[in-house]
């Protein structure tokens, strides 16, 4: 019980780790050792590597990249088991270059992992196979609870909500079944790339607006673009609007 204590009480990028690590763990044993373990130690290292080097040059400091290990195993759960070495290695580089180089009052823009995901699908034709999900109920239950201790139902259901309607028309359009709008929400992308703090609105309303933009974007992706993985793309396009809810919210907050 005191473990449980301990782990419910840890910081939210330790139990994310947690998290991600137990997935991992599981998927590396469904998937294969050869195919999938070289990929989640070349993704986490070289993002936790170039995190390092990168805050030395500029801080002139020494830390423990929990960040940058979060997105290395995002990308190396995410693309498909066993492409090549490079592919990992490089969608790291662009998650960690990015959190570092592209910036805007002091915060960076793109959620790192999807920007590394989202690059490397268009370079490399990579595929997104989101490996690491492999138990959905185990990744909605863990998920769930990552979402409570940062308290962002409402972006998740904005998101699902909308994504629902969109798909769900079109589906009750085309004459298949309703039920399909729901199958295809991918609780990974939902509950660990869509809700990442630093990438999202500062207000609660803007992030609502931010998880009806990218379900969107996602649904419209769904229909136009079906060989590119919706979500990431969505999500990266709706990452461009974050400056602009932020300080739309801002000055009508200024203005009462």
């Amino acid at each position: 019980m005191e473990a449980l204590r301990k782990i419910f009480r840890a910081n939210i990028k330790n139990q994310l780790v947690l998290m991600l690590s137990i997935l991992a763990i599981i998927g590396i044993f469904q998937q294969g050792v050869k195919h999938s373990l070289p990929q989640v130690l070349i993704s986490t290292f070289a993002a936790a590597g170039l995190d390092c080097f990168l805050s030395y040059i500029k801080y002139n400091k020494r830390f423990f990249p929990t960040s940058a290990v979060i997105s290395g195993l995002i990308i190396s759960l995410v693309l498909s088991p066993g492409v090549n070495w490079y592919i990992p290695a490089f969608a790291s580089v662009v998650a960690i270059g990015s959190k570092h180089i592209i910036r805007i009052k002091g915060k960076h823009i793109f959620n790192p992992a999807n920007l590394g995901l989202l690059v490397s699908m268009f370079i490399f034709k990579a595929y997104l196979v989101w490996w690491g999900a492999s138990i959905p109920l185990l990744v909605f239950i863990m998920g769930v609870f990552i979402v409570y201790k940062i308290k962002c139902f409402h972006l998740v259901l904005s998101f699902l909500i909308t994504q629902y309607i969109l798909l769900g028309a079109y589906f009750l359009l085309k004459g298949y079944p309703v039920w399909n709008a729901i199958l295809v929400a991918n609780f990974f992308f939902v509950f660990v790339m869509l809700v990442e703090p630093k990438t999202s609105p500062v207000k609660r309303v803007g992030r609502i607006v931010y998880g009806v933009l990218t379900g969107i974007f996602s649904s419209i992706f769904v229909l136009i673009i079906p060989t590119y993985d919706p979500s990431v793309l969505g999500l990266g396009l709706a990452n461009l609007f974050v400056p602009i809810i932020n300080y739309s919210i801002s000055k009508i907050s200024n203005r009462r």
